[in-house]
């Protein structure tokens, strides 16, 4: 099993996936707008809620709106998250190992696993919404 987050403009969402990329389970809550404190909160219930349901102690992928860099994150959309050290900042709230990643990359990374692009040798990803990525 898989533990993701996706940091959406108006959407953070959580899922479980089994082992064969299917969901078992998916939390949603709004992307809070207004501050970064706010953000984490809204991530460390998230998990509770979702690891409440199914019990899980691993490693938490997050998909991040802009680029990571040593755990930080630059040029989001978001720009509560500009320039925070959300990596360390998630692990200290979660209690566990956090894996940051740009959206795209991360969405590329699944279809090209799990998706419609799992059965070809080279695989292109584009996300485009509030920002274009991939």
């Amino acid at each position: 099993m898989r533990l993701g987050l996706d940091i959406g403009s108006r959407i953070i969402s959580a899922a479980i996936l089994s082992d064969g990329g299917e969901f078992l389970c998916l939390k949603q809550a709004s992307t809070p707008a207004d501050s970064y404190l706010n953000t984490l909160s809204t991530i460390s219930k998230l998990i509770a809620d979702i690891t409440a349901e199914i019990p899980y102690d691993d490693v938490i992928g997050v998909a991040v709106p802009g680029f990571v860099h040593e755990g930080v994150a630059q040029n989001s959309f978001l720009d509560s998250l500009n320039d925070k050290h959300l990596q360390a900042d998630l692990q200290a709230s979660l209690g566990r190992h956090v894996v940051l990643a740009n959206s795209g990359a991360c969405f590329t990374l699944w279809e090209a696993r799990h998706g419609r692009a799992k059965d070809v040798d080279c695989v292109f990803g584009m996300l485009i919404d509030d920002s274009s990525w991939g």
